[in-house]
């Protein structure tokens, strides 16, 4: 069994560390990369989007998509917009993860003396992680960025989710392609349902807070909880365009801002209400309607947590990422979740649970529905969980 402690306070190892790119995974993980790089080489297989803040912990990146973009299709040629597609559904989700893993495994297979690793890290997403680790036989570590999903946890989703779910059935048809395809070329990797998205091992490493887990007491000693800083996350931008009054912040994530449509309309309800906020809505920013409203203020980026830590800041509107909740829940931010995905959901029923903030269970919200919720739990108007912020 692998000692947690042997590879943070030891030394002169090597760690392979494989992960999903997608900055809700990686930024978790980027303070104990920088523990680790201390005494230890760490090759940090992402894509190129995240290479210097890989880079500026002291880890040596490795560029993972390298290894996949000459075997897969043209679809493979923008990893945010696989990464879109493969989150919304959960078939999906599992037939894009077997497929890239099919093929990272495969480019993968004789080049372990490359690295030589004496252990590897791996998100509990990411498949190939867990795989590699096997074909190469080393031993392994899963890291959790978010919570421990447990036996159970399914009856706290709606069930129009599963409804809407059978809109992912190709998903199915490629788990089913590159099921048989391991089957055939690595039968010794066995794989199950549950490693598309469950890939605990032995020992297992997590960065959300045992408090904020959905069943904590469920955990055995296999879990290990890491405390994570927000160093990482920290902009040297500087911002001080901020309201002279009490505002909300929106800002729907890195991975689903193709749905403007949504945050169109959490606008539009914010500016016809007259309430103040400040607003980032990515690289289409320019496309967001906010009137001539001069309470709403519209940007591309501005820094997270300098506007959570802002005395004005009343409340946050999320799409429910982990990044944005550990954030917001450090900062003692009530949140108002308009979830996209499954994941988003649950994190966001769990998020009401600790009368924290408020979800809105629909996933394809009306207008007429966000407005209702928009006025029902205005943290201005005191009504949401958490709101006594700044009293």
């Amino acid at each position: 069994m692998i000692h947690l402690t042997n590879i943070s306070s030891g030394s002169n190892k090597t760690i392979c560390y494989f992960n999903l790119p997608a900055w809700g995974h990686i930024y978790p993980t980027l303070d104990l990369v920088k523990k680790l790089t201390k005494r230890n080489t760490v090759f940090y297989f992402s894509t190129p989007s995240y290479r210097k803040c890989l880079e500026d912990v002291g880890a040596n990146f490795v560029d993972l998509y390298s290894y996949w973009h000459e075997s897969l299709n043209k679809e493979y040629l923008e990893p945010q917009a696989i990464l879109f597609k493969a989150s919304y559904y959960i078939m999906e989700t599992m037939g894009y993860s077997l497929e890239i893993s099919y093929y990272l495994v495969s480019r993968l297979a004789q080049l372990q003396n490359q690295w030589s690793p004496d252990y590897i890290l791996h998100d509990n997403c990411c498949l190939w992680g867990k795989l590699i680790a096997k074909q190469w036989q080393v031993p392994a570590i899963c890291t959790f960025s978010t919570f421990v999903m447990q036996s159970g946890y399914l009856r706290y989703i709606p069930f129009h989710w599963y409804l809407d779910e059978w809109k992912g059935y190709r998903g199915a048809f490629r788990f089913l392609k590159y099921y048989n395809r391991f089957s055939f070329h690595y039968p010794t990797l066995s794989i199950s349902i549950q490693d598309m998205v469950i890939n605990k091992e032995k020992e297992n490493l997590v960065f959300l807070p045992k408090e904020l887990q959905i069943h904590p007491t469920k955990l055995d000693k296999s879990f290990y909880f890491f405390p994570r800083s927000f160093q990482s996350r920290e902009s040297t931008n500087a911002f001080d365009d901020y309201p002279s009054s009490s505002f909300l912040y929106v800002s729907v994530g890195t991975i689903h801002t193709h749905h403007l449509d949504v945050l169109q309309s959490i606008v539009a309800i914010l500016s016809s209400l007259h309430i103040p906020c400040i607003v980032s809505a990515g690289k289409k920013y320019q496309s967001i309607f906010h009137s001539k409203n001069r309470m709403i203020q519209v940007y591309s980026s501005v820094p997270q947590i300098e506007v959570l830590q802002h005395f004005h800041c009343k409340g946050f509107i999320t799409h429910g990422g982990m990044n944005s909740i550990v954030e917001a829940l450090t900062y003692h931010v009530p949140l108002l979740i308009i979830p996209q995905t499954i994941e988003q959901l649950i994190t966001g029923i769990q998020v009401q649970k600790l009368k924290k903030g408020v979800v809105l269970q629909k996933k394809y919200p009306s207008y007429q529905d966000l407005r209702h919720f928009i006025q029902e739990f205005n943290p201005l108007s005191q009504k949401v969980p958490g709101s006594h912020r700044n009293k």
